[in-house]
């Protein structure tokens, strides 16, 4: 190497070894499918708990049997909600932390989604308990 030459004009014959994403750069790929899944389970779960709307049917139905409407939310179908909703606030979190533990690379990245996920995650949790 040249004295005026740094080292970052000094080109090495390198050979990349590395095949690829290792198992620690896809698993917050994976947790984070894993915190979506758990997140809209938990939302596809709210419509299931909510309280039964009177429409034309139910007054039809009426007629030939009793058909009591439910005008409660359902606790039972709610408290899974929650328990969907913290599946994906921990599986975020953890997913993060590993994210952020392996920005090592210059092609790494933040997973903003993550940040998303908590996000939502939080505000499900928090509406549980209002």
């Amino acid at each position: 190497m040249k004295k005026s030459q740094s080292h970052k004009d000094v080109e090495f014959d390198h050979k990349e070894y590395r095949k690829g994403p290792d198992f620690m750069v896809r698993l917050p790929v994976w947790l984070s499918f894993l915190g979506w899944g758990c997140f809209f389970i938990g939302l596809g779960l709210i419509d299931r708990a909510r309280p039964e709307r009177d429409t034309f049917i139910p007054k039809l139905a009426q007629e030939t049997y009793d058909y009591g409407l439910r005008v409660t939310w359902d606790e039972e179908i709610l408290r899974m909600v929650l328990y969907f909703f913290l599946a994906g606030l921990f599986t975020g979190m953890i997913a993060l932390a590993i994210n952020g533990m392996r920005q090592k690379r210059h092609t790494d990245r933040l997973r903003y989604q993550l940040l998303v996920l908590i996000g939502f995650s939080l505000t499900g949790i928090i509406s549980y308990f209002i």
